[in-house]
């Protein structure tokens, strides 16, 4: 009985592959796809392949340097796909939390700093209360927000920290 992992190669597309094959990407990936291979395709299946190559105005040059293992502008893609499969990039919990770092990522700059300096403010105000530095945090004035968590004097408009 074969053994499957699921692999996750974009939100829409999960594919059941050998565990054998993700063990030994390294090997097998260059073994079945390489230059001999792209020979034996018909000259409309090498036409249709081509559009996912890198770009190059010798699509044939293009295939021979990618399946041959060859340096294309910083590395070789055929070969960190094999690196990343064989490392479990693409398993079906590692996909998930790399997809969940990138949502955070794009929250924006502006959010996640407000996000942390509220979290950061809070821890602050605590320690303070617990150290008997100030009294438990007060409940924001009615007549103006707190600034980034912090109390102003209506007085003077200082801050008190």
């Amino acid at each position: 009985d074969t053994v499957l992992e699921l692999c996750c190669f974009g939100p829409h597309l999960r594919l059941p592959l050998p565990v054998a094959l993700t063990s030994e990407a390294m090997r097998i990936i260059p073994s079945v796809l390489s230059t001999a291979s792209w020979s034996n395709l018909s000259e409309d299946e090498r036409t249709l392949l081509s559009q996912f190559l890198p770009p190059s105005s010798d699509p044939e040059a293009s295939a021979t340097a990618l399946l041959s293992g060859a340096n294309l502008h910083f590395g070789n893609p055929l070969a960190a796909f094999a690196a990343h499969l064989e490392d479990g990039m693409y398993s079906e919990p590692i996909y998930e939390e790399r997809a969940r770092l990138k949502r955070l990522a794009g929250m924006g700059a502006s959010s996640l700093v407000e996000h942390t300096t509220s979290r950061v403010v809070r821890h602050i105000q605590l320690v303070r209360s617990e150290l008997g530095l100030d009294p438990a945090p007060a409940a924001p004035s009615a007549a103006r927000p707190p600034l980034c968590g912090y109390e102003t004097d209506e007085e003077d408009g200082d801050v008190d920290v």
